[in-house]
């Protein structure tokens, strides 16, 4: 899988990672793994056509000492439709910038 995967964090950074994304984050039912939902001006136009298929979400994932982003741009409702696929660069420097931010928001040095 494809990814965008921040490591080597400290303990700290990660507690306070895990805090924002809880506060911030659509949790999933798997521990410190949470669902972002994608913008709808970034979708592909088959993304943006499937409205039956929003929202589309990226997975974040966290760890003792990092976090991932799946660059898979997923469908909550329908994991078997043509809408889900690999971001495209407009979705993958999203995906980044939205993460770069949050560490930046919360003065993490990565």
């Amino acid at each position: 899988m494809k990814q965008y995967r921040i490591d080597e964090l400290r303990p700290k950074d990660m507690e306070n990672l895990i805090s924002y994304m809880d506060k911030h984050f659509e949790k999933t039912f798997l521990e410190h793994t949470y669902w972002v939902e994608v913008p709808q001006d970034i979708l592909t136009a088959e993304q943006a056509a499937h409205k039956h298929c929003a929202p589309h979400v990226i997975s974040i994932m966290a760890e003792r000492d990092w976090i991932s982003c799946e660059f898979l741009i997923r469908t909550k409702k329908n994991i078997h439709c043509t809408c889900m696929a690999m971001a495209d660069a407009s979705q993958r420097a999203w995906i980044m910038d939205q993460m770069d931010a949050v560490l930046e928001q919360l003065s993490i040095q990565a």
